[in-house]
């Protein structure tokens, strides 16, 4: 930095203020810090000066204000002092956040010498010791406590910045590490190695842990959800480096199981040393020689000689080259806890963030990453995945431990918003992820906090609860539906690089693997019929016109398989896993002894479940267990490290059991075996014999086959021509090419690929089917026998027909046994010219360039054999005519080899006259019934063509009158109506009102005494019909203006009110709605008394109404006369309406009948003929 900017920073700095001596009201002097007058300018120009330097990778304003310690000597006197001003107390706050920003280092910035990265780390420090020691923390929270008093709407933007900037602040002294220190450093280096935790006791004495714990369990709302990725930042670093079992664990409890460990293993080295302890007489007692066996002598001076292996002598003397320094585990190394209070508050707040802020704090935080949001960064994704695994094994080590009263605050409740199908997908995506962009440390986390959550399931299916066992059950169904996610675990293992990752990584997978396969063989073996779902990508590339590939279309299908776990343990048999095992068991001293039996437990699988113990039989390996064997009394003698003996042993034995019969395995231990090779020393090089010879047997001449499903039709036609390529069968294409092109001759000259017209359609049905003839008979038992090319043949369209025919010579027996069968190919009349020759073309491109499936696969492992499917026979007897010449006659389908089982092979001539005359008549009646339907089905048919001529008249004659109606109703809208007076049994006069309600289209009857101005409909004489119908017969001759009086049924169902007999009238009215049909209504009318004569007499006749008031009589005449001619026109054309309906709908039942009469007939007709009559 140069001078003149140094000293200008500095003249800044000095101006802020320094320490005065005041007097107090007590007389008592104190030094207390006073501000300049222009502190306020000068925290301004400071936080001018840090914004510049974040493009700076030399830092020099950071280093200098550290090095002149402005933070320790001005800015925390000044925050704690004036904490009360917030103009100064947020200028000093925007001063301190990026002076304690966290350094990010990158590879390019450790080779800058400029940097100076270790002085840097040393400021932070001393920043952070400085803020502990003080008040700062006390200060900054009655600082926070200002803005978060004012609601959330009134709230200024300043206010909230001011919150935000207080709680990176915080971020940002939990995510300064603490140094290492051992306890042989200075007392200074062993203090500032656990300023994390006197943090965490500063921070709950300050109140600022409950503050957090109160926004985290409340980010599920509007106010404090913007906070929720700080919020995750500041618990992922205050936790992180914290073992949850040694945060429950006793501090005594855990001091004594340590120095229990030590004292262990200070045994078992003190039991090696006094094996390989020198003799008494050391000087003279270190001479050996070894003899080899070609004579020559090899002279050792060692001293303790006589107590080492022979590897163990002559490796002394070998140069040990350095292992390569590892970097530790970035996100789950653990550091121990000193402080036991530091200890109670990390649990406690563990503790009520599980119980009250877990759910609320993941949801939040998943619905931002499930959106996308801009303010999510990468880091955001990797610091979530250890948090929610730290939750998860902190919840299961505190449920172990807790009373039955304080499990209920770590029931599965406490964390059900991660144990779902989302959750499960978010991880597994997560886990993909990182491993195609080979992330190591970061698979490491995501595999860990996947373990957890498959720990959590495990305890949840052993619940006493029926509803957690049946979450379990759905959720592993979920996971272990597709087959992705025990392909992505599979392959971790497979491609673990030893030189690139580190033991703990490993240690990690191999118990996830443990856990996984424990899981699922329980949870198949529970559940018996289980599918799993495998994805393939089928890619399409697409062609320009001048047939250059563009791009490459990616298309993923899916299919569903049965489940079966027997699958699964073969997938992880292979070398490169056993490899992988047996990297991780060179540490057998140091692994715990979960981790040895995780081991023992796989190697069991592959060799005794799987049959696969010769991939065991390995140089290496044998090295690696005779070491264990060796030591096997110093080991401890624990059940994880029996079973590891015994299945050693039992290797062991299976080698020289197999040796016997194969002495050149000697020889095989020096190389890698697959399952092919391992199979083969077991069983032999026969039992591949076999299993070609079944494999032949199985797809044999008279079983067909076809390609496996999955892809489409002209994919299946370049496995098929790959197929005969592949068995050196080129000649076959050939012929298909060329028979092709003899057919396409034969078939005329139309382009199809156009509209076809009429011409084309009836040359279309011109051609007839082309019979392929083969050349020779050796090409004739090629087409009957060979799989392959008649695949090829069903895939172009070919089709295969079966005849049966009798010998031409009339003297040989013509017992059904003695009939000929032939296989005779055609191709069908459909194919056009054009589409034989477009066939051509296609099976040219997939000869020479088949898709992209047959690059990875062989053709033959694309096919399948089927079933062979039944044909349709035909049976032709030939007889000659006297001129050499023979005629086929139609004899049977089905009968004829039935009967011929019934002659039992008799060749009596009774029975032969009696065979041909029975087929003869048999014959006869077939015609005769063929005849008799072909009558039928045409008669049928007139039937079908009058019904449809009908049905058009009828259809036209119903637009006409719906027409006509149409404009009636409009004429009818305009009429206004006057009330019906209906005489009683004292002469008076009642009107029947009637009133139309437009909106609910309803229509009520009052009665009233005087007649209203009301809209009526006119009547003049209605027929009232009591319980009987009359017949309607619809007479065509008549006009279609005749009037029909409607009829109308009465009520059964009447009560009456008095002793005399009363008849409810039934009165059609027309509505004056715009709707195409027109509605009845009915209403009851006065009741009427008549004597017992006159209702005698009128109970059969028609009655009729009639005005009694002489009054009105003049004036409804008209009004009813007008009435009576629309309501008989518009009742007659409804009737018609309805029956023309009836007509129409028994018209077409007729119609579906008779088809389904004429395809029954044809069922049952079934007549083959081969006769130019027929």
């Amino acid at each position: 930095m140069e001078k003149l900017y140094e000293a200008h920073l500095l003249s800044v700095c000095s101006a802020l203020g320094g320490f005065d001596t005041v007097e107090l009201d007590n007389g008592k002097k104190q030094k207390k810090y006073i501000i300049g007058d222009e502190c306020y300018d000068c925290l301004k120009d400071l936080k001018k000066f840090l914004r510049q330097d974040d493009a700076n990778v030399e830092k020099h304003v950071s280093r200098a204000l550290g090095s002149w310690m402005i933070v320790q000597k001005d800015l925390i006197p000044i925050l704690i002092e004036y904490k009360d001003n917030d103009k100064i107390a947020m200028a000093v706050v925007e001063v301190l956040v990026p002076l304690t920003w966290p350094i990010e280092i990158s590879l390019e910035e450790i080779k800058n010498e400029d940097q100076d990265l270790p002085s840097q780390l040393e400021y932070l420090i001393s920043y952070k010791e400085a803020i502990i020691s003080t008040d700062a923390l006390n200060a900054l929270f009655e600082i926070i406590i200002k803005p978060l008093s004012v609601s959330y709407r009134d709230r200024t933007y300043r206010e909230t910045a001011l919150i935000r900037l207080i709680f990176l602040l915080i971020r940002n002294l939990l995510c300064i590490k603490d140094k290492e220190a051992s306890v042989l450093t200075s007392t200074d280096k062993l203090r500032r190695s656990t300023l994390q935790e006197k943090l965490m006791i500063k921070l709950q004495k300050s109140n600022f842990i409950e503050l957090l714990l109160s926004f985290a369990g409340s980010l599920d709302e509007t106010e404090y959800v913007e906070w929720n990725m700080l919020i995750l930042e500041i618990f992922y670093h205050m936790y992180i480096g914290r073992d949850p079992e040694e945060i429950l664990s006793n501090k005594h409890v855990g001091l004594s199981h340590k120095v229990t460990e030590l004292l262990k293993h200070e045994q078992k080295m003190n039991s090696i040393d006094l094996k390989k302890r020198y003799s008494r007489h050391s000087r003279f007692g270190g001479s050996y020689f070894i003899e080899f066996e070609n004579g020559k002598k090899l002279n050792i001076l060692q001293s303790n000689a006589i107590n080492l292996s022979m590897d163990e002598i002559l490796d002394n003397n070998k140069k040990i080259k350095p292992k390569i320094a590892k970097k530790d585990e970035k996100y789950l190394y653990t550091k121990r806890i000193t402080d036991e209070e530091a200890r109670a508050i990390y649990k406690s707040t563990a503790d009520l963030f599980v119980e009250n802020c877990f759910n609320s704090f993941y949801t939040s935080i998943k619905k931002d990453f499930d959106m996308q949001r801009t303010k999510v960064r990468e880091i955001d994704y990797i610091h979530f995945i250890w948090f929610c695994s730290f939750i998860l094994k902190y919840r299961e080590y505190a449920y172990e431990k807790a009373s039955e009263e304080d499990k209920l605050k770590y029931s599965f409740d406490s964390i059900n918003s991660i144990l779902n199908v989302k959750g499960l997908l978010f991880i597994v995506y997560r886990l993909k992820l990182y491993q195609d962009e080979k992330k190591w440390q970061e698979i490491g986390l995501t595999l860990y906090c996947l373990k957890y959550v498959l720990i959590t399931l495990n305890c949840m299916s052993d619940s006493d609860d029926e509803n957690y066992r049946e979450a379990s059950k759905n959720l592993q169904h979920n996971l272990y539906y597709e087959e992705e996610t025990l392909n992505i675990i599979i392959n971790l293992c497979r491609n673990y690089k030893t030189r690139n990752s580190n033991k703990h990584f490993l240690r990690n997978l191999i118990e996830t693997i443990h856990i996984l396969l424990k899981m699922l063989e329980k949870f198949s073996k529970e559940n018996k019929y289980l599918y799993t779902r495998k994805q393939k990508a089928i890619r399409k590339k697409n062609e320009n016109e001048s047939n250059e590939v563009e791009e490459e279309e990616i298309n993923k299908k899916y299919y569903e398989h049965e489940f079966h776990f027997t699958n699964v343990e073969q997938k992880f048999a292979s070398d490169t896993i056993i490899n992988t095992y047996i990297y991780c068991l060179e540490d057998y001293k140091s692994l715990k002894e979960s981790t040895i039996h995780q081991i023992t437990k796989m190697f069991y699988r592959i060799a005794i479940k799987c049959g696969l113990e010769p991939m065991f039989f390995k140089l290496s390996i044998f090295e690696l267990f005779n070491r264990i064997l060796s030591e096997k009394e110093i080991l401890p003698n624990s059940q994880s490290f029996r079973e590891l003996y015994e299945f050693i042993n039992y290797i062991v034995n299976s080698f020289f059991i197999y040796l016997e019969k194969d002495p050149m395995l000697s020889i095989g231990i020096l190389f890698q075996k697959s399952k092919k090779d391992c199979l083969e020393i077991k069983y032999g090089s026969e039992y591949f014999d076999t299993n070609k010879e079944e494999v032949e047997k199985k797809y044999n001449s008279d079983d067909e086959i076809e390609v496996k499903a999955g892809l489409s039709k002209n994919e299946k036609l370049s496995v098929a021509i790959s197929l005969l390529k592949e068995n050196k069968k080129e000649q076959y294409i050939q012929w298909i090419k060329d028979t092709i092109d003899k057919a396409a001759e034969t078939r005329d000259i139309i382009n199809y690929k156009d509209k076809e017209d009429e011409q084309s359609k009836t040359e279309k049905q011109e051609n007839t089917d082309y019979v392929i003839e083969p050349e020779d008979d050796n090409q004739k038992v090629i087409m009957e026998k060979d799989q392959q090319l008649r695949l090829l043949m069903n895939l172009l369209g070919f089709k295969e027909i079966k005849e049966f025919e009798s010998p031409e010579n009339e003297n040989e027996n013509e017992n059904e046994n003695d009939l000929i069968e032939k296989n005779v190919w055609i191709i069908p009349k459909e194919f056009t010219r054009y589409e034989l020759m477009e066939t051509r073309k296609l099976i040219i491109l997939y000869e020479n360039d088949p898709i992209e499936l047959l690059s990875k696969k062989p053709a033959s492992k694309l096919i399948r054999k089927v079933k062979k499917r039944g044909q349709r026979k035909r049976v032709t007897h030939r007889k000659s005519n006297g001129n050499g010449k023979g005629s086929e006659v139609i004899t049977t389908d089905l009968s004829a080899p039935y009967i011929l089982d019934e002659k039992d092979n008799t060749s009596d001539s009774d029975d032969d006259e009696a065979f041909n005359a029975f087929l003869k008549r048999e014959a006869e009646l077939r015609q005769r019934t063929y005849e008799k339907h072909e009558k039928i089905i045409e008669e049928e048919n007139e039937k079908r063509s009058q019904a449809l001529l009908k049905r058009e008249k009828i259809l036209k004659n119903i637009e006409t009158k719906i027409n006509n109606n149409k404009k009636s109703r409009k004429t009818r809208s305009r009429q206004s109506t006057d009330p019906i007076e209906i005489p009683d049994g004292n002469n008076a006069l009642k009107s029947i009102e009637i009133e139309d309600d437009n909106n609910d289209d309803q229509i009520e009857t009052i009665i009233s005494p005087k007649p209203t101005k009301k809209k009526l409909l006119k009547l003049s004489e209605m027929n009232i019909i009591s319980d009987e119908d009359d017949d309607y017969e619809e007479d065509t001759t008549t006009n279609d203006n005749k009037n029909i009086s409607q009829e109308l049924k009465l009520n059964d169902n009447l009560t009456t009110t008095s002793t005399n007999k009363n008849q409810n009238i039934g009165i059609a009215f027309e509505s004056d709605t715009e709707s195409d049909s027109d509605f009845e209504f009915q209403f009851k009318s006065l009741q009427e008394s008549f004597s017992n004569k006159k209702e005698s007499e009128t109970e059969t006749d028609i009655l009729k109404l009639t005005t009694l008031d002489t009054t009105h009589t003049d004036n409804n005449t008209s009004n009813i006369m007008e009435f009576k001619d629309f309501t008989n026109s518009d009742i007659n054309n409804n009737k018609r309406k309805i029956d023309e309906s009836n007509d129409i709908k028994e018209i077409e039942n007729n119609i579906e009948n008779i088809q389904i009469n004429s395809k029954k007939r044809k069922k049952m007709l079934i007549v083959e003929s081969d006769s130019e009559s027929d």
